[in-house]
This record gives C-alpha cells, sequence and structure tokens, in this order.
C-alpha cells in the first residue's frame, strides 16, 4: 500500500509529456530485452526486401503507391526506402530499431489523461502500457516493416478509445488518414469513428 502512494505520488508530479517519454522508454527497454540476440545478426525480414525494397530499387519513391496484398503499405515503404537511403550497410539494424521505437512510441500512448474515464489511475494505464510489451506474437511483429500495419492498428484503436467528449487533433486525423492507406484493418474502425462523431 506504501509503495502504491509513493508511486503514486512520483506520478502526479510528472507532465503528461514526461510520463509519455519515461513510459515509451522503458516499453522500449523491455522490448529490446526480448530482442537483443536480434541486434547481434539482424536481417532483412520478408516483405521488406521482396516487395518493398525490390520495389523501390526498380521503381524510386512513386513506389510508395504501390498495392500489395489488396491495400497499400504506404507508410511501411517510406520507412525502408528511407532507411535503405540513409545506410546499406546498416540497413537491417536501422529497421529494427525503428520498428521497436515506433511500437514503442504506440504504447506509451495509453498513459494519457485522455484514456482516464476508461481507466481512472494513471499507475494503472502505466502498467497497462508496459504489458504491451509481452502480447502474444510481438517477437514476429517488431523487427520489421512488413507487420508495421499491425502496429498502426494498434495506434488507431487506442485512440478510438480515447474519453468519448475528446476532439482528435488535425495530426490524429492525418494519422488516420495514413494508417487508412498503410493498414487494411482500418475498415474496421470505421464504424467505431463514426459513432464516436455522432456522440460528440
Amino acid at each position: 500500500m506504501k509503495l502504491n502512494k509513493n508511486l503514486a505520488s512520483i506520478f502526479s508530479r510528472l507532465t503528461p509529456l514526461q510520463l509519455y517519454i519515461c513510459t515509451s522508454a522503458l516499453t522500449f527497454l523491455l522490448i529490446f530485452t526480448q530482442n537483443r540476440r536480434r541486434f547481434l545478426d539482424p536481417f532483412i525480414w520478408a516483405e521488406d526486401g521482396t516487395q518493398f525494397l525490390n520495389d523501390f530499387l526498380l521503381s524510386g519513391w512513386k513506389s510508395l503507391f504501390f498495392p500489395y496484398a489488396g491495400y497499400y503499405h504506404v507508410v511501411p515503404r517510406f520507412f525502408v526506402s528511407l532507411l535503405f537511403s540513409v545506410s546499406i550497410d546498416y540497413f537491417p539494424h536501422l529497421i529494427l530499431i525503428t520498428s521497436m521505437t515506433i511500437y514503442s512510441l504506440v504504447s506509451g500512448l495509453f498513459c494519457s489523461e485522455n484514456f482516464n474515464q476508461l481507466v481512472p489511475s494513471k499507475l494503472t494505464r502505466f502498467c497497462i502500457c508496459l504489458s504491451f510489451s509481452y502480447l502474444p506474437g510481438l517477437l514476429e511483429i517488431i523487427g520489421n516493416m512488413a507487420n508495421l500495419h499491425s502496429v498502426l492498428y494498434f495506434a488507431a484503436f487506442l485512440l478510438c478509445l480515447k474519453n468519448l467528449d475528446y476532439r482528435y487533433s488535425y495530426l490524429e486525423i492525418s494519422f488516420f488518414l495514413l494508417a487508412s492507406l498503410s493498414a487494411g484493418e482500418m475498415i474496421v474502425l470505421v464504424p467505431v469513428l463514426g459513432l464516436r462523431c455522432l456522440l460528440i
């Protein structure tokens, strides 16, 4: 009980940005401990090489809007193209670090006060964020851009859970549109977003 009070006191002194940064950093650290061996021998995963990188080498940046498997992959293709342009030698390492960073930043979203109608306790939301580091199948999602669509959908799903009186910012609306060009799963959230618009 005393430990909970001490932790609650610490969290109460953190600004929303500080809490988000700390949560995302700890999430990254937890994911890193599970994937540290992959840094010793990183590799290019499936569609990252056979589709996204191959299309970029053949067609350049216009390949961002090439469809694959029935939908677009704008964001994954962008990162593959950008990171390959940055460094050919460390391309697999950059993919691994970038994918882990994106997932960590997404996981940290739930610590925001904009979810307090769903989970009032800031400490509980913090613990839930950290638990995202141990989701089943995460080791396959982390470390590549081919599965980034799942992370983008996860981010959109979390945004849909924000307090019902919350109004999305232009940045969040832009994210929804961009995610729709990268994750076919986004179609599932259309009714949810429509309902939220009616309730506001």
